[in-house]
């Protein structure tokens, strides 16, 4: 069962980036989405600042960062560079320290070629796989898709690093507030250090709005050179699909064996998606997920690295701390550039699980989007077992977002 998957890395190139590309982070830019033309000319840029202030049990801190990127695009080819400055500062009054860092750096860099039925993306760049588990993650690597009439195939591997992975040196903001000091998984420091490798074959049942929608088959491989993992290869191969009802939920289950050196395991996911629309296109979003896992070998544990979960905004579960569960339900007034959303994440089958609750609201204003979050903890690992969170957010888009909440 332990084989890698040959799969070709194509963008090596980047790695004669300049030493301002070692600096990196996964902060919650959403700086693609909003890029606009210069003029008439094939190239696109956008602007995006970002800055937050507040308070977690006994730490106040604050967060800004700058993101600018640009594309080119000729006919079916695009490249794309993102990059910019994130610093940020927290004070714990318990301990009476302070803690802070600032970097620059690029999030993503890579060519792309895309038509109707193929796309072709080498570089850095974020990459997640057709299913609904194994892979979400920056990697240097290369992601192939072919679409056949009732059939989408996708090929895709890479190197994860420190320097710019979701997890990395500068990841999110979990690193302004991790006073549960959570494991972030293995990565590399170089590449070639922390690879993947996946193939997967998606078959998509068209015209079923109810039923059967699709079904897939993945196979999955995690190796390197770095010193934990080159002696626990892991490999995956699962099934995964989207099964409607008549009343419009949809069903996502997978199902993956997992191989690995004394964590022989079978992994099972299940999600659930609802939403209802009312008038003046208002609508509410209800979601639901539930990981759980079986162990082969004794206290075997889920070993891929790429997954990220991130259920909870703080706690951030991942499949290691299973079984665990993360519901939630959005309420959008598009009308007002106006939402709202409570969300509930925890562990299960604990007698102390580890859970948050969080309660936001968020509205835009053309250039300027406001947020607010409000979260409550409970953790044995906290002093008084719970804790608080409180966060204000505004972000400036230089081009406005082109649609509403």
């Amino acid at each position: 069962m332990k084989r890698h998957l040959s799969v070709l890395f194509a963008g090596v190139a980047f790695l004669a980036l300049p030493a301002f590309s070692f600096a990196q982070w996964n902060c919650p830019s959403l700086l693609g989405e909003y890029t606009q033309p210069i003029g008439s000319s094939p190239f696109k840029a956008g602007l995006e600042v970002i800055g937050s202030t507040g308070l977690l049990d006994e730490s106040y801190y604050g967060f800004v960062s700058v993101f600018g990127a640009a594309s080119y695009q000729i006919k079916q080819n695009t490249f794309y560079v993102e990059g910019g400055f994130k610093g940020w500062k927290r004070y714990d009054d318990g301990l009476n320290q302070h803690f802070g860092n600032s970097h620059g750096g690029f999030r993503e860099a890579y060519y792309q070629f895309q038509n109707k039925k193929l796309s072709l993306r080498a570089g850095i760049q974020t990459m997640t796989l057709s299913d609904f588990y194994l892979v979400n993650d920056r990697a240097l690597g290369l992601n192939f898709s072919y679409s056949f009439p009732a059939l989408r195939l996708q090929i895709a591997g890479g190197s994860v690093m420190k320097q710019f992975s979701r997890n990395g040196l500068f990841c999110n903001i979990g690193y302004v507030y991790d006073i549960l000091h959570r494991d972030r998984g293995a990565m590399g420091n170089g590449f070639g250090q922390m690879n993947f490798a996946s193939v997967s074959a998606t078959h998509i049942f068209k015209g079923n709005e109810s039923g059967l929608k699709s079904i897939g088959a993945v196979l999955y491989d995690e190796f390197g050179s770095r010193e934990q993992v080159k002696d626990t290869n892991v490999f995956s191969a699962g099934l995964y699909g989207t099964i409607g009802t008549p009343f419009g939920l949809n069903i996502m289950p997978e199902v993956l064996y997992q191989n690995a050196k004394a964590n022989n395991a079978i992994l099972y996911s299940l999600q659930l998606r609802k939403i209802f629309m009312f008038e003046n296109a208002t609508r509410l979003d209800c979601q639901a997920r539930l990981v759980a896992t079986t162990a082969i070998d004794k206290n075997a544990k889920m070993r891929n690295s790429f997954s990220n979960l991130f259920l909870g905004d703080m706690i951030r579960l991942e499949a290691v701390d299973a079984p665990l569960c993360q519901a939630s339900v959005r309420y959008s007034i598009p009308r007002y550039s106006l939402h709202f959303k409570l969300q509930y994440s925890t562990q299960l089958d604990k007698s102390k699980p580890l859970n948050e609750t969080d309660l936001s609201v968020g509205k835009r204003f053309s250039h300027l989007q406001l947020s607010l979050l409000g979260g409550y903890i409970q953790s044995p690992q906290l002093k008084n077992d719970d804790c608080f969170l409180l966060r204000a957010e505004a972000r400036f888009y230089i081009n406005p977002p082109q649609s509403n909440q």
